[in-house]
């Protein structure tokens, strides 16, 4: 029973970031080799060296992919019509908010033919390493409401389905470790060993979601890019 509750929980953690996969597709205003160019300058300038080229690029021509220690999750894809090779299409894939961002932020740099300009863009402000992994500790569905709130890290639907799924994974842990896994009655004092560290197992995937928002975050901050939050 312990280890079936472990990995059920385990499975649903990770896959927090899976239910908020969204993909943008959009035209660019450049000839395919000029954007592949422009695309792989722009990763190297928002991602530096976290990023990789894709082998199986599912009938695309190009294509890039982020790597694990980079702050953000995407990936983009890059083709052209064969009967019409002046319509070049690019194609972003990812958790909602990088997806979202990177749309946003190709059409800042001039890659995306989309009108956005309807929209209010805002300016972003620093958000803290300290405050989100303090905030963490107490339940990480704090960390979660303070990374996401107005930063394009997360949607509000991630916001909320993140912060509902965090509180309802430690609850349903705090109590199956007070019952030592169901082999026992309920009995917090006698079983706090279990209690504690069901909480700390919570606490140590979430601190490592929230340090790669918070980096995301002010990497956005630092580069100078406004967001249309409204969209979010």
């Amino acid at each position: 029973m312990q280890k079936r509750i472990f990995f059920v929980l385990v499975f649903f953690t990770s896959t927090f970031s899976l239910w908020s996969v969204d993909f943008y597709s959009f035209e660019s205003p450049y000839k395919i080799e000029e954007t592949k160019i422009k695309i792989e300058n722009l990763l190297k300038k928002i991602d530096n060296k976290y990023f990789k080229p894709i082998d199986e690029t599912l009938g695309f021509h190009y294509g890039w992919v982020s790597r694990w220690l980079s702050p953000f999750d995407y990936k983009i894809y890059l083709t052209h019509y064969e009967k019409r090779q002046d319509l070049v299409i690019i194609r972003i894939e990812g958790n909602g908010g990088d997806a979202l961002s990177l749309r946003t932020i190709f059409f800042k740099e001039n890659l995306n033919k989309e009108e956005l300009e309807g929209f209010q863009f805002y300016s972003l402000e620093s958000k803290n390493h300290l405050f989100a992994q303090t905030l963490n500790l107490i339940h990480p569905a704090l960390g979660i409401l303070y990374t996401g709130y107005r930063s394009p890290s997360l949607t509000k639907s991630q916001m909320l389905w993140r912060s509902v799924g965090h509180f309802i994974v430690d609850t349903i842990l705090i109590w199956a470790a007070g019952k030592n896994w169901f082999r026992n009655d309920w009995n917090p004092k006698k079983f706090s060993g279990n209690i504690i560290g069901s909480m700390i197992f919570v606490r140590s995937i979430s601190a490592i979601q929230l340090f790669n928002r918070v980096r995301a975050h002010n990497r956005y901050l630092e580069l100078g890019y406004s967001f249309p939050l409204d969209l979010y």
